[in-house]
């Protein structure tokens, strides 16, 4: 789950740092190797989720407004259905990279990444304070972040 989790009843424990990535038209003459800053999404039609979906809080904190008047009617309920919008055309979109092998098998849309620091959101185990098996989920994020490191 993305971090922090703002309930006092639970517990986390951080794992990775999952990276946001732009997603754009492949139609557009843009070179991949050109890393991203939030000034270059002016002007640009923001597409994010509807309100209430932790992505679009994400997104926003990095990109500020920018986009925000383009973008306020969107609300689309899931990342494939931004995507597809993507795809046709009608604006990018911010995706974390641990959904770009997934949710991207389409040409017609190319994934830049963004000049250092990267945006990013931590994920991370959550689980019940009360839990007996807390000293489990401690051992369990200490693998997951072996393994992903």
């Amino acid at each position: 789950m993305a971090l922090p989790v703002e309930e006092p009843d639970l517990e986390e424990a951080p794992i990775f740092e999952d990276h946001f990535l732009l997603a754009v038209a492949s139609s557009r003459e843009i070179d991949e190797r050109k890393r991203m800053g939030p000034d270059d999404l002016h002007g640009e039609n923001l597409l994010l989720l509807e309100e209430g979906h932790c992505l679009r809080d994400q997104t926003l904190s990095f990109c500020g407004s920018i986009g925000q008047n383009q973008s306020a009617n969107v609300g689309a309920t899931s990342i494939a259905t931004v995507l597809h919008m993507v795809a046709a055309g009608y604006g990018v979109t911010v995706l974390p990279e641990i959904c770009a092998d997934t949710e991207i098998a389409d040409d017609r849309i190319t994934l830049l990444r963004f000049a250092e620091p990267q945006p990013s959101r931590r994920i991370g185990l959550i689980w019940r304070k009360t839990s007996p098996k807390s000293e489990d989920y401690m051992a369990l994020a200490r693998c997951l972040r072996n393994v992903t490191n």
